[in-house]
């Protein structure tokens, strides 16, 4: 009895600690699941925290960027401002130099004519004398005329009111024009002028009247600002497109900064030459005007002052 009594109460005894031990068990798996959970919302949470993160670096390297572009765009305007500005200011300085150059070339014809014209009124003036008062006021007029021209013929082109009058011509015709009309200024002053034009004909299309303007320009302003005695040179080149005509002197040459500008209105790359020589210095701007205007292009050249252009 009392053996049996004791193993009944091993037996409760060891399903007492049997149940026990395998509800700890279970219990430890429902804290287990629950551990993993945890940390599955943890890892989520840590992976939207790292997105939240990398989002905000990458909104803040945008935003670095923009304002990186933003200031280099308001540099850029700054900058572009700064030269708007200064290209007005030399504008302005060149509307007004060139205004009074204009007052000083549209005066200078008239002493020479109030004294031929005084002169004539005299009693008993010899016929010699009244006859070189006659060629003293038609020559002061032709250079008023061609002053007044040059300015109408400027205005025209910059608002788009000149035409072409356009025929098919030789080359050769309006080199001979030109040279025909500019040679009286260049022997008085002494110089030798070379012409070079190659013996087969070459045909163009283009107004006569305004290429023979072109060439003449070119060949009064290289005598203009040669010395009394030197050497011009008008060569004409020809390829399967083009037509090149080139007037080389060896006068006083133009700056390297003022190449680019030396076509440009109001520009001249030494005013005190200009006043020097006579004229308004518009002459390669309407060479410019007018050669763009048959398609074509118009450059200048020089090694700098003193050496010819």
């Amino acid at each position: 009895f009392i053996y049996v009594t004791m193993m009944g109460m091993i037996s409760h005894r060891l399903h007492t600690t049997v149940a026990e031990s395998l509800r700890l068990r279970f219990e430890n798996l429902d804290l287990l699941h629950d551990l993993t959970k945890a940390k599955d919302r943890v890892e989520r949470a840590n992976e939207e925290l790292a997105a939240q993160v990398a989002e905000k670096h990458s909104a803040q390297d945008a935003l670095q960027k923009a304002c990186e572009e933003l200031e280099r765009r308001v540099k850029e305007r700054t900058a572009e401002l700064a030269k708007s500005e200064e290209a007005l200011r030399i504008a302005d300085r060149r509307k007004d130099e060139f205004l009074a150059m204009l007052s000083h070339e549209l005066r200078n014809p008239l002493a020479p004519i109030r004294n031929a014209l005084q002169l004539m009124h005299r009693p008993n003036v010899p016929d010699s004398l009244v006859k070189r008062s006659r060629e003293i006021i038609d020559r002061q007029f032709d250079h008023m005329t061609r002053l007044v021209d040059d300015l109408l013929d400027v205005s025209r082109i910059v608002h788009g009111k000149i035409s072409l009058q356009e025929t098919v011509f030789e080359i050769a015709a309006v080199v001979n024009q030109a040279v025909e009309g500019s040679s009286p200024f260049i022997e008085a002053r002494h110089q030798e002028l070379c012409v070079l034009v190659p013996e087969e004909p070459l045909w163009v299309k283009g107004d006569i009247v305004r290429l023979d303007q072109v060439i003449s320009n070119l060949l009064n302003n290289a005598a203009k600002y040669s010395d009394t005695g030197r050497r011009i040179g008008l060569d004409v080149d020809a390829s399967d497109q083009w037509i090149t005509i080139r007037v080389q002197d060896s006068g006083v040459g133009i700056p390297k900064d003022a190449l680019p500008s030396v076509f440009d209105l109001f520009a001249q790359a030494d005013h005190s030459l200009g006043r020097t020589h006579g004229g308004l210095g518009i002459g390669l701007t309407l060479v410019k005007r007018l050669v763009e205007m048959h398609g074509g292009r118009a450059e200048a050249h020089s090694e700098g002052p003193g050496h010819g252009s």
